[in-house]
């Protein structure tokens, strides 16, 4: 709604106490080609983007990558005022795989993602 702020936070925490940086990207699913934004996050932290700036109307799914870190996504939104949060994640794709190689899966599930973006 009018009233709502909507942020991903990209969470990562490494084995290595180095920081390190890498480019995220937030794709539409309709235009795959077609990168809407193009941020830095870094390693062990969490990096804060707003979403609203990105205009995805209500039955798009963005798509975000990064291809140099993993990271687990979590989606906040507020009110305003603050009356209202709502916290969401998702699910590794592995996650979807019931019976066979969950990995493999994984990986096979995220190439074909990959290769539909720049």
């Amino acid at each position: 709604g009018n009233k709502v702020e909507n942020f991903m936070l990209f969470v990562n925490l490494e084995n290595s106490p180095l920081r390190r940086s890498s480019i995220l990207e937030v794709h539409d699913s309709a235009e795959t080609r077609c990168v809407k934004q193009s941020t830095s996050v870094r390693s062990n932290s969490i990096s804060v983007i707003s979403l609203d700036s990105l205009n995805f109307s209500i039955d798009t799914l963005p798509i975000i990558s990064c291809k140099g870190m993993s990271g687990i996504p979590l989606f906040f939104s507020k009110t305003d005022d603050g009356s209202f949060l709502s916290m969401e994640h998702t699910h590794p794709p592995a996650s979807y795989v019931i019976h066979g190689q969950r990995w493999g899966a994984q990986k096979l599930m995220k190439k074909k993602w990959f290769d539909k973006l720049v």
